[in-house]
């Protein structure tokens, strides 16, 4: 194993550990950092702009995500195990690199496993 392939197993894992508001916040940071040149200090603040940042995506993010035949035979799964989160994630993350604009796409891949892909690709929740 490569030293990127072991930081990106690595920063992976951590996103998992990581519960949504955390990914939320983290996403907001970022974002922020790159419109303003600094983040707000304020968690709850973060959150409110790593899901604002989602919310203005998700359409794309639906469309490239949801129909995808790998995501599709995931969401049929009762019960997936964790090494079916990081497979799914990985793939999502691979999907939606491109719309990402400097938000790690692992981040987006594995809050929108986190909130319940199933669920969310159904329409019945938003990230």
């Amino acid at each position: 194993m490569t030293t990127t392939d072991h930081n990106q197993k690595e920063i992976l894992n951590k996103a998992l550990d990581a519960d949504a508001e955390i990914l939320f916040a983290t996403i907001g940071a970022i974002n922020a950092k790159e419109q303003l040149g600094i983040a707000p200090q304020d968690k709850q603040s973060l959150i409110e702009q790593g899901k604002e940042w989602v919310a203005i995506h998700e359409k794309q993010f639906r469309s490239i995500i949801c129909d995808n035949p790998q995501v599709t035979k995931y969401l049929a799964e009762e019960n997936p195990q964790r090494k079916d989160q990081e497979a799914t994630a990985l793939l999502i993350a691979d999907l939606v690199v491109s719309f990402c604009q400097g938000i790690p796409a692992v981040y987006v891949a594995v809050l929108l496993v986190k909130i319940g892909l199933r669920s969310w690709c159904n329409g019945n929740s938003r990230a």
